[in-house]
């Protein structure tokens, strides 16, 4: 083969590597090996997904009920989560908040934001200081479209956030949107927000469980050490879910509240894996 040929070949091959990886979209797997290591209650939201769906607005609200304060930020900065946000994924670790952020930014106006309002930039990394001093904002560029962000007493943490693992921590759910919750986070008296710990309470004793929500149900996946271990969280659920269904019925709550949705879960064993899944009613 002639040389000019094989250089030709080359280009090509280095060519559509290029597009390739400016073009494919950004997972969460992807997003999870910029996480420092370790294993934290983390949640991933496909946003741009949602937003396919139409499902930003029954969430969120139509712009106009949008804080004020918001809005100044969308103004200054460009950015809107709105349209320009496709995907997060946010690890919770006591103290601080790391999140890793993929959609549209313009780093010149977010930087111009922060020392407008107090904050500095060394390179590409950027920090302010949020509503209290244990509260500083830090945020820098991961990779093309990426940024690390992370809410920290220390105004430097966003630097952990540069790829750190080549592996994901633990097996990626699928679905537009799910979390992640360890073993030891499942334990009364874990760092989870109250409402999270009353639904996962009776979880403790599980590998780890994650929820995976699509439009329509959420799926629940726990992991167990033995199949007896796996049939006692099914049955403690199954029993929890009965007496919220009685509570609601003896109350008369609306139809198509959380509590609503929560009394209809249904609750089985495959091996060793708890299963869970609630129907979803907008």
């Amino acid at each position: 083969m002639k040389p000019k040929i094989i250089l030709a070949i080359l280009a090509a091959l280095i060519l559509g590597g290029m597009s390739w990886y400016f073009i494919r979209p950004v997972t969460a797997a992807d997003l999870l090996t910029a996480l420092p290591p370790g294993e934290v209650p983390t949640v991933y939201v496909n946003v741009k997904a949602m937003r396919a769906a139409g499902l930003i607005e029954k969430i969120a609200g139509p712009e106009t009920l949008e804080d004020p304060e918001y809005k100044r930020f969308v103004a200054a900065t460009g950015f809107d989560y709105r349209q320009d946000l496709d995907a997060v994924v946010i690890a919770s670790r006591p103290g601080d908040t790391m999140m890793v952020v993929a959609g549209t930014f313009d780093l010149e106006r977010l930087a111009t934001y922060a020392k407008a309002n107090g904050g500095r930039c060394a390179g590409e990394l950027c920090t302010v200081q949020g509503s209290t001093p244990q509260r500083q904002i830090s945020w820098t560029k991961v990779r093309r479209r990426v940024l690390g962000l992370a809410v920290s007493a220390d105004p430097m943490a966003a630097t952990l956030l540069a790829g750190n693992a080549a592996q994901p921590a633990f097996p990626v759910p699928g679905g537009p949107t799910w979390v992640h919750i360890p073993g030891p986070a499942l334990r009364p008296g874990s760092n989870l927000p109250p409402g999270v710990s009353a639904l996962l309470s009776g979880l403790e004793g599980a590998r780890y469980a994650q929820l995976s929500a699509t439009p329509t149900e959420v799926i629940l996946t726990a992991p167990c050490e033995s199949e007896a271990q796996a049939g006692v969280l099914a049955a403690r659920l199954t029993e929890t879910t009965k007496t919220l269904r009685t509570m609601l019925a003896r109350e008369k709550s609306p139809a198509g509240s959380l509590a609503d949705a929560l009394a209809g879960g249904e609750f089985g064993t495959e091996g060793k894996t708890l299963r869970g899944r609630w129907a979803l009613k907008w």
